[in-house]
């Protein structure tokens, strides 16, 4: 398996699309087995979604995400896990037991919501972007 996550310093980016590098990790089993980082400096959207298809990645782990790239991620079959927030090591050891989950905010030693009343979920985006206001 091989995961992706866009780092702004050492955090999950807060939004994909807008970080300066990527931390791509391989995984066997539960155990990490090799990482590095590619700079995505200069790239736009589309050639970010070709950098991460052509490095075969099956799991992006981000902060926010826009409909588009969500969308074309989901149409080449990865598992994405968005709305994260903390520490990018944090969200991999999070996601390598098992404990990751959409919307989730990850600390050394616990983790929380972040303060939101409803889980992160991917299908709270309607098909034009627009989300209804509660």
């Amino acid at each position: 398996m091989r995961i992706a996550i866009p780092l702004f310093g050492s955090r999950v980016s807060p939004r994909f699309g807008c970080e300066p590098e990527v931390l791509i990790v391989d995984v066997e089993g539960r155990k990490e087995i090799n990482r590095r980082k590619f700079s995505t400096m200069g790239l736009g959207i589309p050639e970010r979604l070709s950098l991460l298809s052509s490095l075969a990645v099956n799991t992006l782990i981000c902060g926010g995400i826009d409909i588009f790239c969500l969308r074309s991620f989901s149409s080449k079959g990865f598992q994405i896990i968005p709305g994260v927030i903390g520490e990018a090591d944090e969200a991999l050891r999070y996601f390598l037991s098992g404990k990751l989950r959409a919307g989730q905010c990850v600390r050394r030693g616990r983790r929380f919501q972040g303060g939101r009343r409803r889980p992160f979920s991917v299908s709270s985006f309607s098909p034009r972007g627009s989300q209804s206001n509660h």
